[in-house]
């Protein structure tokens, strides 16, 4: 519990020593000249976590002149919350950026899928024969 009452323009709060992988839930009261609020806030949860590490680099499985598969292995250290999926970036093939995601926002196939290792990309930028791409895999946990 935190008592903010004597800072008066103070509408954060840092929560220290967390416990890595547990679940967390936040509300607050107002307090003013007359007392605390009757109702609190709305609550919000969250799990406490790190970000996870150790994501081995994305190998080349196979490829076609159309498509090029992709594995890689989960993360060596989740940061405490369990994977609930991954996202699939690739640059332009001329050294730029690695922004272009391969997958849609919503796509459940990447999304998804704790356990996903392996991805077809086929979402290439027109004349790119003969173009070199770096992919990164984001992974996204709880």
């Amino acid at each position: 519990m935190y008592d903010g009452s004597q800072e008066n323009n103070n509408l954060h709060y840092l929560a220290e020593g967390l416990t890595n992988g547990l679940y967390y839930t936040f509300r607050a009261y107002s307090v003013n000249f007359n007392g605390v609020s009757l109702e609190p806030s709305l609550s919000v949860s969250y799990f406490a976590c790190t970000e996870p590490t150790g994501l081995d680099k994305a190998q080349i499985v196979s490829q076609t002149a159309t498509a090029l598969q992709i594995s890689w292995a989960s993360p060596q250290d989740n940061g405490g919350c369990r994977v609930t999926g991954f996202v699939i970036y690739r640059d332009d093939g001329q050294g730029g950026d690695i922004s272009t995601e391969v997958n849609a926002i919503s796509d459940v196939e990447v999304r998804d899928l704790p356990s996903l290792n392996t991805f077809e990309v086929t979402s290439f930028p027109a004349d790119s024969v003969g173009l070199t791409f770096r992919f990164q895999i984001q992974t996204f946990t709880t």
